[in-house]
Order: C-alpha cells, then structure tokens, then sequence
C-alpha cells in the first residue's frame, strides 16, 4: 500500500519454511522518536541535577572561603577580635581553626608590643624628667661660678667647677664603662671637695 517496509525472515530448520516479518517503517520511528524524547529529558534531568549539586557543593567551599576572606580584611584593619566558625573537619576547617589560632597570636602580639611603647615612653618620660633636674642643678652651679668669679673668689669658684665636672661625670654619664683617665679626673674633683671639708688636711699620692 505504498508505505516503507522493514522485512525481516527467518528459515526453519526442519520444514526449510521461511517466516517473513513485515513492520512499517512508520513503528520505527515513533520508537525511535520516543527514545530521543526521553533522552532528552533524562538529559535535561542529569544538567539540572548536576548543576545543582555542583552549585551546592561550589557553596559549601566558596562560603567559607568568602567568610574567611572577609575575616583576614578585618585583621587588615587591626581587628584582632574576629574569629571564623570552623563547621568541618576539612581542609577548609583545618585552615579556618589555623586562622583563628593566629589571630590570637598577633592578638598577643599586638598587646605586648603595645604593652612594651607604653612602658618605654613612661621610660622615655622619666629619663626626660631626671635630666632635667641635673641640667637644672649644673646651670645653677654654673651661675654661682660666674657670680664667684666675679667677686674675685676664685677658690669658690674652682671648688663649684670641681663639683659641676663630678656630678656630670657620675649622674649624667651614659653607659657603665668609663676610661682610667675619666676616672682620675672624678678622683681629683671629689679628693678637692673633701679638701674643704677637712681643710685640707687630707694627703693623697696618685700611683697608676
């Protein structure tokens, strides 16, 4: 009736017959176009399902991160308060509870080095405040030197220069190492100052 054919036979045997099979080409196709239709739904399932599950998994490990990301900002900015949540026994775990473990070490860190400027300005501040009162005390004695001298007075005068040279060898002298001959000089000045007080009546040989 003018429609495509699939024949199709098989031949017995025993009998030698030959069984003929006639199935239009149409049957075919409808099967076939049913196989594409479902292929291409089951497709469509697979994309769809792998889509999301990539999408959840990209979620589960790029949250974290970003989480992370945003917590190392806020270190940037000296927050050293900030801690992330660490929710699994990953690699991204093992990074987040290793980020928190340094943040409490700069957090330390930070209050050491901050504990220690403060400690050395009240350092800084003291030293300011003894020197000024030496510096203080050597213009004074400088002044009665110049007030000796100009009366004419000139043992008060040297026994002033003798104590200004001796405090500011001892008192202002940085450091704990000095030369012999430093030393000698301190010797002399503080030898001449007993002098006044026991008038004199100390007797000194220098053997160096």
């Amino acid at each position: 009736e003018k429609e495509d054919m699939m024949i199709t036979y098989s031949t017995s045997s025993v009998t030698g017959w030959k069984t003929v099979r006639m199935t239009p080409y149409r049957y075919y196709m409808n099967e076939i176009r049913d196989i594409g239709w479902i292929t291409f739904i089951l497709l469509i399932v697979c994309l769809v399902g792998i889509y999301g599950i990539s999408f959840l998994i990209a979620r589960k490990i790029s949250g974290p991160i970003k989480v992370l990301s945003a917590a190392m900002e806020q270190v940037g900015e000296k927050d050293f308060e900030v801690s992330v949540p660490v929710c699994s026994n990953d690699e991204i775990g093992m990074i987040s509870a290793g980020f928190n473990r340094m943040v409490i070490n700069l957090r330390n860190l930070f209050n050491r080095i901050v504990q220690e400027e403060r400690q050395k300005r009240k350092a800084q501040i003291r030293a300011l405040q003894y020197q000024i009162n030496p510096h203080f005390l050597y213009n004074v004695l400088a002044s009665i030197r110049m007030i000796a001298m100009i009366h004419q007075d000139q043992e008060v005068a040297d026994i002033i220069l003798a104590l200004n040279r001796l405090l500011r060898n001892t008192i202002s002298k940085a450091g704990h190492m000095i030369t012999i001959s430093e030393e000698m000089n301190n010797l002399k000045d503080y030898i001449t100052l007993q002098q006044i007080r026991y008038k004199n009546r100390i007797s000194i040989d220098y053997i160096v």
